[in-house]
Formats: structure tokens, C-alpha cells, sequence
């Protein structure tokens, strides 16, 4: 199956009208996986733009976030790539429409095949495409995988020296950091997007409520 995203904007709609578009396109479209973004700002907004949280932040990643901000209210098609098997969503896509999406989804899901991805990420950018990472997080201890990543532990663990969890914590976390580090020093902007379905209860990082799943953010990011 093709998993497609498209981001819709929602700024012309009410709430219950944009609500109700959600669910027809949900119900008649599963394929798609659909990310909503406000088109018309402020008159505040628009005389002061937000800024990267991260006052280091790369040259190439403050022109990847201007561009994003200069485009608000149209679409970018993006392709969420899983590599699970032989076949080849974005052939796919290009002998269909002729076209390819501008944004590539990646996933760090499995460690051992984590090299491959970030190469899979230069190459997209080197051909004018964007990157964006995600990470299906097996649970500290438990190992890589899905099924791993919706397996129960005991947060405050990964933050108590000596435990599994914390040793297995900081090590994968270090080890995403470095992977992280090689898109930066190949001067790479990259989408990070961890931790995603942060607000549902299947994933170990949101079953424990917003404070833990605050921490553990904060942690990661800095």
C-alpha cells in the first residue's frame, strides 16, 4: 500500500467545517495520512516571524524553516518510505504521476539498518528533496521494533542511574545524536520527528501522562 501525505490548511474553514472534511477524507482516503497547518496568521505574526528554538541552528536548517514559513498555506506532497520488503513506493509514485513527492519519510526503527537511512536522507537532498526522521522508539530495554516501541516501562526509570532502562535509554539516544550529527556535518536540514503520536497511549513515551512525556522530550532535545 501507498501511504501519502498531504498537508491541508484549515484557515478558511469554521472548526466543525474542517472537522468534517477530516472525516470524509479519513473514511473515503486511508492511503492518506493528512497534517493540517493554519494558513492566515496575525498581523503580530506577520510583523514578527517565530524563530528556531535552537540559536545554533545551521545555516541550511534556518533556510529550510524560512522556506516553510514562505509557503504556508500551499502543499507539499511527502512520501513516507518503509522499506519493508521488495516493494518500491516511490517508483510507484513516479511511474504513476511522473512525478515525485518533495518530502521522504524515514524511520529509525530498526538500529542495524540505521546507516542506510541517513544515506537514503542525503541522497534526497542532494536531489532537492526534503528529509524528514522519524523514530519508532522500541522501549528502553526492549529492544528495536514496533511492537517494542508499544511495550510498557517504567519512565522514571530511564532517568535513574544503574537500571536497564537508563542504561538502554542514553545509549540509543546518544547513538540517534551521532546519526544526527553526520546529516549536519554534510550540512543536511532534517525534519526530526520523534516521539510522534505523542497525545495517543499506544507508544511507551505517551502512556504515562504529559509530565514524564515532558521530560523525556526536553531530555532529547537538549
Amino acid at each position: 500500500m501507498v501511504r501519502r501525505f498531504v498537508i491541508v490548511t484549515y484557515s478558511k474553514f469554521k472548526p466543525a467545517i474542517f472537522l468534517q472534511i477530516m472525516k470524509t477524507l479519513f473514511f473515503k482516503t486511508p492511503i492518506f495520512y493528512l497534517i493540517a497547518t493554519p494558513s492566515v496568521v496575525s498581523r503580530s505574526y506577520r510583523q514578527t516571524l517565530p524563530e528556531l528554538s535552537n540559536k545554533n541552528a545551521s545555516d541550511q536548517a534556518k533556510a529550510l524553516y524560512k522556506y516553510l514559513l514562505d509557503i504556508r498555506g500551499k502543499v507539499l506532497s511527502g512520501q513516507m518510505v518503509s522499506n519493508f520488503g521488495s516493494f518500491d513506493e516511490l517508483k510507484y509514485i513516479y511511474e504513476t504521476t511522473g512525478k515525485q513527492p518533495a518530502i521522504r519519510g524515514m524511520d529509525l526503527i530498526d538500529s542495524s539498518k540505521n546507516k542506510d537511512e541517513i544515506r537514503f536522507a542525503k541522497k534526497w537532498w542532494k536531489k532537492g528533496g526534503i528529509p524528514t526522521v522519524m523514530w519508532h522508539w522500541g522501549a528502553p530495554g526492549k529492544g528495536d521494533g514496533n511492537r517494542n516501541s508499544q511495550k510498557f516501562i517504567d519512565i522514571d526509570k530511564c532517568f535513574e542511574k544503574g537500571t536497564p532502562e537508563y542504561e538502554a535509554f542514553w545509549a540509543e539516544l546518544d547513538q540517534k545524536a551521532r546519526l544526527l550529527k553526520k546529516l549536519q556535518r554534510a550540512h543536511i536540514p532534517v525534519l526530526w520527528r520523534p516521539f510522534h503520536e505523542l497525545n495517543g497511549n499506544w507508544f511507551w513515551w505517551g502512556k504515562q501522562g504529559p509530565e514524564k512525556f515532558k521530560r523525556l522530550w526536553i531530555t532529547m532535545y537538549n
